[in-house]
């Protein structure tokens, strides 16, 4: 799904959530604070981004990916059943074939934010919550039966 959008929501509390706790990593993500295209170093949205915008979406199965797992690995855990390590990049591999797709359409110099060769929209300060909501999808941040990956891309400022 490829949406112009009439605005972007920023926050920069959402660069923020990079630092929150999860399994193994009690002070959030590694990679905060050392690469450029993570927050803090990452720059911010308005300083690199102008109109037109456009939110890129693929929306990956995992409930189908989980179904798969189980019957390849009955005896795992529903913590090893859904770990992102198992269908991550396969997401990701989606979201670039429908970028390189669509910016060939494009007469402008854009910039991709998508967090696999640039910064994550969320990295500049993206709040993709409530962009994405803007066009009608809700995110859940524990989904159970599909799973969102987005990029923004925008004219070069």
């Amino acid at each position: 799904m490829i949406y112009e959008l009439p605005y972007v929501v920023t926050s920069y509390r959402v660069r923020e959530w990079c630092k929150l706790p999860y399994i193994n990593h009690p002070h959030g993500c590694p990679n905060y604070g050392n690469r450029d295209i993570c927050p803090p170093d990452s720059p911010l949205f308005e300083d690199i981004v102008k109109p037109p915008y456009y939110l890129i979406v693929i929306r990956y199965d995992l409930k189908s990916h989980i179904e798969r797992m189980k019957n390849k690995h009955p005896n795992w855990s529903e913590r090893q059943l859904r770990c992102c390590l198992y269908w991550q990049n396969t997401a990701k591999k989606m979201l670039k074939s429908k970028i390189n797709r669509f910016v060939k359409s494009l007469d402008f110099n854009y910039i991709i934010l998508d967090g696999i060769n640039s910064p994550s929209p969320e990295a500049t300060g993206v709040n993709l919550f409530t962009t994405a909501n803007l066009v009608g999808i809700k995110l859940k941040t524990y989904p159970k039966d599909y799973v969102y990956k987005m990029a923004i891309i925008g004219k070069r400022k």
